[in-house]
């Protein structure tokens, strides 16, 4: 699926009668998972997953070759407070942990060649201003920094990326993302050398991600639709090209424990190539994953 750069959290400004600035997420309880935009249910305190890589049947059993394994926690508003990525050794693992203060969300990065007391661990720093907020990002090949603001009674998030902290009118970069109701409408990239970018979300009347629309300039690049079972996960998921030529197909089955979260998914994935020559010839490679999920509430 088509991603901008940048985001990794999408944030929002809530505005107390003091007029102070706070940050607050809208992702409550909702985890980055592929061909889908739902939500947990019920406020579950972790999730760990599973993914099983190869299999060679349509069932939910588990089978196929075990690859890593994602664990995440939340706080009593539904936010991420923790995240651990591991390969099925545990030879390799990324830990990212998130803390909410007064300035707003702050992490830190590190993984199995680092430590968390060590000076070589990625961190996100968020600073307070008047009305705006400087976000740092060390850890990098050097420092990034971006002004964040908050619009439209909060359904506009700005953020403009800075060379430093001596340049704040230096614009090397804008992003901007647009929500209705809680739910992301669109997401802009604009640099200062031309390049503009923008993905369009569009929803069912159920409130389900129905299709997302990619654009380079004025020019759609992909086209993405989803078909929504009665808890809102996709069934079926299809990409397009700029041409309308299908690039990518996924189907998906569920199994389902109480409280109407998935507990394994079925994915079977179909990635087309059309290779011009006299004939077109279109080649598809299938294959099935499956995740399982350790839900505790």
């Amino acid at each position: 699926m088509n991603k901008l750069i940048y985001p990794i959290f999408l944030m929002f400004l809530s505005c107390m009668n003091d007029n102070s600035l706070k940050y607050n997420t809208y992702e409550k309880w909702s985890l980055p998972e592929e061909f889908e935009n739902s939500y947990l249910k019920d406020n579950p305190k972790q999730v760990k997953e599973t993914l099983y890589i190869s299999k060679n049947d349509s069932t939910l059993n588990v089978s196929g070759q075990l690859n890593n394994y994602d664990t995440w926690k939340f706080d009593n508003n539904g936010n991420i407070i923790f995240h651990e990525f591991s390969t099925l050794s545990d030879s390799f693992w990324i830990i990212t942990k998130y803390d909410f203060n007064d300035d707003g969300l702050q992490s830190i990065t590190y993984s199995s060649s680092t430590s968390d007391k060590k000076d070589d661990t990625s961190k996100t720093i968020i600073k307070k201003k008047t009305d705006n907020f400087l976000e740092i990002k060390t850890g990098l090949d050097k420092p990034r920094y971006s002004i964040i603001s908050f619009l439209n009674d909060g359904k506009t998030r700005k953020q403009e990326f800075i060379p430093d902290t001596n340049k704040f009118t230096d614009i090397l970069a804008t992003q901007i993302y647009n929500y209705d109701k809680g739910m992301i409408q669109k997401n802009e990239l604009m640099t200062n050398d031309g390049i503009h970018k923008m993905i369009r979300y569009f929803y069912s009347k159920e409130k389900y991600l129905d299709s997302i629309v990619s654009y380079d300039s004025d020019t759609v690049t992909t086209k993405e639709f989803f078909y929504n079972n009665q808890f809102g996960d996709p069934v079926k998921y299809y990409e397009l090209d700029s041409k309308n030529d299908t690039t990518s197909i996924a189907t998906m089955k569920y199994e389902y424990d109480q409280h109407n979260n998935w507990i394994k998914k079925l994915v079977k994935e179909e990635d087309k190539s059309i290779y011009a020559g006299l004939i077109d010839v279109l080649k598809s490679k299938s294959q099935y994953s499956l995740l399982v999920r350790e839900i505790k509430y």
